[in-house]
């Protein structure tokens, strides 16, 4: 018998049985010398959910807990910047100002037909949503998309996109 794994089916099949899963809810650390809950309870855990499933692929160096620092690891592993989004290419939504001083980016997968799966705050799990999260006035985005990154190499087995 032999056997051969399909790793793009797999990577797919990681980002869409996330939904709702509360194992990126929480990642801990020290924070001089204290333990804290460093994504807030899944909170902040876009890039820690993220970088979880792309490290589990062989896709990233490592785990990150802030969207900036995944996609520096995302450049130094081989991501490149696309314009036209395929199923399981990375999504980078414009930051949010949370106050005066900080700004949020959010990060997440197109799972195509303008659906993409992130964190989401409100749930502090991953959820799909739309690729925007929907549109507003004028049929503007209600987030727009600033960067889409995909992998030039790791989506070529034939069952895959």
């Amino acid at each position: 018998m032999t056997i051969e794994l399909l790793y793009a089916d797999t990577y797919m099949a990681a980002i869409r049985g996330s939904v709702g899963s509360h194992a990126y809810q929480h990642a801990y650390g020290l924070v001089d010398g204290v333990r804290k809950d460093l994504v807030n309870g899944g909170e902040y855990s876009c890039a820690f959910f993220v970088s979880v499933i792309l490290l589990a692929s062989k896709l990233l160096k490592e785990p990150h807990l802030r969207v900036q620092g995944t996609i520096k690891d995302l450049e130094s592993s081989g991501w490149i910047d696309t314009n036209e989004p395929k199923p399981g290419d990375i999504l980078v939504w414009e930051p949010i100002k949370e106050s005066d001083d900080e700004e949020h980016f959010h990060i997440g997968f197109y799972l195509g037909e303008q659906r993409a799966i992130s964190n989401l705050t409100s749930q502090r799990a991953p959820g799909e949503h739309h690729w925007t999260f929907g549109t507003g006035a004028e049929n503007t985005p209600t987030r727009a998309i600033v960067r889409v990154l995909t992998h030039p190499t790791f989506f070529t087995d034939a069952s895959y996109r």
